[in-house]
């Protein structure tokens, strides 16, 4: 039987510094996006006419994730803006970076279930629209980090079972 899966599932946060310890669910999730991504250096043979390629080296490793949540409050907000919250008001700029925990946990009504855990930092992504016709969505970029807490860059379960 084919592995055909309809995507869905929860993102969770957990931050290094000033967060709970515990991982954060982040709210709605319309989008999560992962995109893994090498770079390689080419060699050619220059030992007669038509370079020939005889090797390649891979380089450098990358996985980048783009996700778009679509629940502004205070904790999420703070997030978009890299800042301090106090009370209700959030202190936009104040960190410098956002290094944490991103976990996504499929539940797709069909197909394969994945579980997706990686280390990085936490970047802000695009416009808020204060003012719009459509639901208010705000997105990030979270850049994977190599971190001894994972085999890999990341680790990557079927947890369909």
């Amino acid at each position: 039987m084919p592995d055909y899966t309809l995507g869905k599932g929860k993102v969770y946060w957990k931050a290094d510094v000033g967060g709970t310890g515990i991982d954060v669910h982040l709210g709605n999730c319309p989008e999560f996006n992962f995109s893994p991504s090498l770079d390689k250096i080419e060699h050619f043979s220059s030992k007669s006419g038509a370079a020939l390629k005889d090797d390649e080296l891979i380089t450098t490793k990358k996985v980048t994730v783009k996700f778009k949540l679509d629940e502004p409050n205070v904790s999420n907000m703070a997030r978009f803006v890299m800042g301090g919250i106090a009370g209700d008001v959030i202190n936009a700029f104040t960190l410098t970076e956002q290094k944490g925990h991103l976990h996504f946990v499929g539940d797709p009504p069909k197909g394969v279930t994945w579980d997706f855990k990686a280390y990085g930092n936490l970047i802000p992504d695009g416009d808020l629209a204060l003012i719009g016709s459509d639901w208010m969505e705000f997105g990030f970029t979270f850049e994977v980090l190599d971190s001894d807490v994972y085999a890999g860059m990341f680790s990557m379960e079927d947890i369909s079972a």
